[in-house]
């Protein structure tokens, strides 16, 4: 956590930033991370909790924002912005009904099922329950989809989602 990111207007962490660790050590660790997050350039930091991560942080340093319920901002008045933290898929359908049927971006921890999330062990571990509702979503899916989790599933790719496709 040295380097830099690009300059930009938002940075967001789609999560895993803790360490499995004892709680001393896991401590420690998200301290420096969020003095890395102080000294990035960003106006506006999201850090979205992932699997590794706990449940609830405060990131004194750098004031960036700890979502760890999934919800929906405005950026400038111009841009919709749908969070979903790391959830069960049992929790997050449950959650999901406060969610909006429409949104520019929507940024995820979980990948959605079989798009970039395929594990070491040749398996898939993408979350089904959220790619089906933004399948369904009435006014279309979002422009560009955000995820994290799969570490070794990095990358990019151009999928159709929604109603349309």
């Amino acid at each position: 956590h040295n380097h830099m990111s690009r300059p930009g207007d938002i940075l967001l962490h789609l999560g895993d930033f803790a360490i499995d660790a004892p709680l001393k050590k896991k401590k420690k660790a998200i301290v420096r991370f969020d003095q890395w997050l102080a000294r990035q350039p960003h106006r506006t930091k999201i850090v979205l909790r992932g699997n590794h991560d706990p449940f609830k942080v405060d990131f004194p340093e750098s004031s960036a924002n700890f979502v760890s319920m999934p919800k929906s901002i405005a950026i400038d008045g111009k841009l919709t912005m749908t969070l979903v933290p790391y959830s069960s898929p049992r929790k997050l359908s449950s959650s999901w009904r406060k969610m909006p049927m429409y949104c520019d971006v929507l940024a995820s921890h979980s990948p959605p099922n079989g798009i970039l999330d395929k594990c070491y062990n040749g398996a898939n571990a993408g979350c089904a329950s959220l790619r089906g509702k933004v399948e369904k979503m009435i006014f279309g899916a979002p422009s560009l989809w955000l995820c994290g989790h799969i570490h070794e599933g990095r990358g990019k790719e151009e999928v159709a989602f929604g109603l349309s496709s």
